[in-house]
């Protein structure tokens, strides 16, 4: 019988070691930690993209950089919905916000429908501060949305809609708008007590029947005294009683047709505020 040394033996067995287990122990059943870069996830690697190199979402210790947040663009109106009257201009602000690494051009565009049959609104603009944004790497921006309503607009609602559109798709922010059937004419006194109108006013408005007018006494200590003149029903000259401060003259438009003027008694009339009705 052959007998083998017992150095031979054990230099055997040492060697087939090292040959057959480089990694000092691991094998594949996944109970190790893994060899960070060969493109397989394993053991306690977060993550594993093939390579050690960082700042492609994998680092070069195999975990997850960025928190793997995914990129996002937020858009928020600064109020949930929107109620005003005839002859307004009135600002939203619409709130953008990127996260998640977003970067990028974001375009705008902007309308104002009808809630009943999604028709643009006549007698209403929805115009914006900017039709892009240029966001930087998690950056934001603010827009000014101001939508004017002209004087003889016919519909009780409308729904106010920005689209975004950035690399992420297209989303679209709606703000309900509740339109009352009135118009305010605020008059002050200067300190010679004259009459000062709001600017806006100095025109012929249309005002469709069923229209509410109200003439509105600002200053805080002093009556003032409305003239209307006749041609249009629903509207009568104010008696002598007059309106207190910090109160309104109200009257309804019932005509369909006709032009009349209004001012107030304190002793300057510019002859330029009237308002023509239309059925």
């Amino acid at each position: 019988m052959l007998r083998t040394p017992l150095a031979l033996l054990v230099g055997s067995l040492l060697v087939g070691c090292v040959v057959g287990d480089p990694d000092g122990g691991g094998d594949d059943s996944g109970g190790g930690g893994g060899r960070c870069g060969d493109g397989v996830k394993e053991g306690s690697e977060a993550c594993d993209d093939g390579n050690t190199a960082g700042g492609d979402g994998c680092s070069a210790t195999c975990t997850t950089e960025g928190g793997g947040a995914v990129p996002a663009l937020a858009a928020e109106l600064s109020k949930p919905a929107l109620d005003t009257q005839l002859f307004t201009d009135n600002m939203i602000t619409l709130a953008l916000k990127g996260s998640g690494g977003f970067a990028g051009q974001v375009t705008l565009t902007s309308s104002i429908v009808d809630t009943t049959v999604g028709n643009p609104v006549s007698g209403a603009t929805l115009t914006l501060s900017k039709a892009t944004a240029d966001l930087a790497e998690n950056g934001s921006d603010t827009i000014v949305a101001t939508l004017k309503l002209a004087s003889d607009v016919r519909v009780p609602s409308a729904m106010l809609k920005i689209n975004v559109v950035s690399s992420l798709g297209t989303t679209t922010t709606q703000l309900p708008v509740t339109i009352k059937k009135q118009i305010s004419f605020p008059v002050t006194l200067n300190a010679a007590d004259d009459c000062v109108y709001p600017t806006g006013a100095a025109t012929t408005l249309s005002v469709v029947t069923g229209t509410k007018l109200l003439f509105e006494n600002k200053d805080t200590t002093k009556t003032m005294i409305f003239h209307i003149g006749g041609g249009i029903g629903g509207l009568a000259h104010q008696g002598d009683a007059g309106t207190a401060p910090g109160t309104a003259y109200e009257q309804t438009v019932t005509g369909t047709t006709g032009t009349t003027d209004w001012y107030c008694h304190n002793r300057n009339n510019p002859n330029n505020l009237r308002v023509a009705a239309k059925p």
